[in-house]
C-alpha cells in the first residue's frame, strides 16, 4: 500500500472515528439528564439506602480545607500549574502548554439540607464547582490572581506560567446525586477515614449518613453540582445537541470523503470484470 492510499484512507476514516464518538458523547449527556429528572430530589433524614438525589448547602466537615493555590477556605479544590514551552526549529517556533502539577483534594465534606448531615466523599465525582479562576504569573510558585484590570493587563496577562483553580465554596447551595448510605461508626469505611470516624466522636453519633460512588450501576452518575437543578439538566441537553450535530457533521463530511474513493474502487472493479470476461466473447 502506498503512501498516498495510507493517509487517504485516514482522512476517510477520521471522520468516522470522530462522529462515532460525538454520538457516544450525545447519548451519555442525555443519559445524565434524564438520570437528572426522573430522580427525585429527597430528603436526607428519609433518604431511602441507594441511589439518590440530595440538595442542600455545603458545610465543613471537621477541619477547613485551603485551596491549594489561592490558600482560600473551602470544601473542594482542583488546582493545575502549567509553564508555556516554546519550541524552536530551523523552519518555524512553536508554543504549548506544559502541565507542571496538578491535584485534586478528596477529603470528604458535608450537605445540610436542614433535615439532617450527609458526607458527601468528592472521590470519582463529576463535580461541576462554584468558582473557577485560572490567571497569569511569572514564577513556578503561584502569584496571587490579580485584584484589578489594570495590575491583570499590566503583570498577569502575559507571564509565561499558567495557574488554574476550582473551588466548592463553604455555605453555597449544592446539589449531589450518588449512592446514599448510613453507616454504623464501627464500620471499615469510616473507620478507615480519620475524618468521618472524629466527626462521629465528636458529635457522639453511632451512625453516618453518606454519599459516594460505591456500589453505583453503570446507567448511574456520581454528580456533585453548584448549579441548579433545572440549569443543569438544560446544559447537559444542551451539549447533547451539540455533539450530536456534530456527529451528523462529520458523518456527512465522512461519506463526502469517501465517495470518490468508492467511485474510483467500482469503476476499476468492473473494468478488471469486463477484462476477465473479453476473452471469452472474443474466442
Amino acid at each position: 500500500m502506498s503512501l498516498d492510499e495510507i493517509l487517504t484512507l485516514i482522512f476517510v476514516f477520521l471522520p468516522i472515528c470522530f462522529a462515532l464518538l460525538c454520538l457516544y458523547y450525545s447519548f451519555q449527556l442525555l443519559k445524565a439528564a434524564r438520570n437528572i429528572e426522573d430522580t427525585p430530589t429527597s430528603k436526607i433524614r428519609s433518604a431511602a439506602q441507594g441511589y439518590v438525589e440530595l440538595s442542600g448547602t455545603i458545610k465543613t466537615l471537621e477541619a477547613i480545607t485551603y485551596a491549594k493555590l489561592t490558600k482560600q477556605p473551602c470544601a473542594w479544590y482542583y488546582y493545575k500549574i502549567e509553564e508555556l514551552v516554546t519550541y524552536r526549529t530551523k523552519d518555524e517556533t512553536t508554543s504549548s502548554w506544559n502541565m507542571l502539577e496538578q491535584g485534586v483534594s478528596i477529603d470528604p465534606f458535608l450537605l445540610d439540607d436542614g433535615t439532617g448531615e450527609c458526607a458527601i466523599l468528592p472521590f470519582g465525582a463529576e463535580i461541576i464547582p462554584t468558582t473557577k479562576m485560572t490567571w497569569r504569573g511569572h514564577s513556578r510558585t503561584p502569584t496571587p490572581p490579580p485584584t484589578s484590570f489594570l495590575s491583570w493587563l499590566l503583570w498577569n496577562s502575559w507571564g509565561s506560567y499558567r495557574y488554574t483553580e476550582s473551588r466548592l465554596e463553604l455555605n453555597t447551595p449544592l446539589n449531589a446525586s450518588g449512592m446514599f448510605y448510613t453507616l454504623q461508626q464501627t464500620h471499615p469505611s469510616i473507620q478507615d477515614n480519620l475524618s468521618l470516624n472524629a466527626y462521629c466522636t465528636e458529635k457522639k453519633s453511632p451512625t453516618l449518613n453518606i454519599l459516594t460512588n460505591e456500589g453505583m450501576a453503570r446507567d448511574q452518575d456520581f454528580i456533585i453540582s453548584t448549579i441548579p437543578q433545572i440549569r443543569l439538566i438544560r446544559q447537559f441537553k444542551l451539549k447533547s445537541l451539540v455533539f450530536l450535530i456534530a456527529f451528523f457533521f462529520l458523518s456527512i463530511l465522512s461519506v463526502y470523503s469517501s465517495y470518490p474513493i468508492v467511485k474510483n474502487s467500482l469503476k476499476s472493479w468492473q473494468n478488471k470484470k469486463i477484462f476477465h470476461l473479453s476473452p471469452f466473447f472474443f474466442h
